[in-house]
């Protein structure tokens, strides 16, 4: 099972992202495809959290629209993994899921490892 937890985009609510990412596993962060002007933001909100090396991954929605960004150009000017989808169709959320599951187990096998190693 999973909790989810919102933030909204805005700085003035940054204080809520920083309270948030102390205790959390991972990241899912939403970005609208077809606005690229948001892109920079969402960077700046990853960043936010990246110090705490939390995995995140970016779900590029609205990957149904003709005028949408493909995932590959945003993960490029992110720098986060990002995975298509859209929330009409459904289409990639599971995939998304998937693959910050993947990373929190990754991470959590090498806390482990790390802890019988001293």
């Amino acid at each position: 099972s999973a909790d989810l937890f919102g933030t909204p985009g805005q700085e003035r609510f940054d204080w809520i992202l920083n309270m948030l990412s102390k205790s959390i596993f991972g990241v899912i962060l939403v970005v609208d495809s077809t606005k690229p002007g948001t892109f920079s933001r969402a960077k700046e909100m990853l960043d936010k959290v990246r110090y705490r090396i939390i995995p995140a991954v970016v779900m590029a929605n609205k990957q149904d629209l003709p005028d949408a960004v493909s995932p590959e150009d945003i993960e490029k000017e992110i720098g986060f993994k990002t995975i298509g989808t859209s929330a009409a169709t459904g289409e990639g959320c599971d995939g998304a899921l998937e693959s910050l599951f993947q990373q929190i187990l990754k991470k959590e096998l090498w806390i482990e490892y790390l802890r019988k190693s001293d």
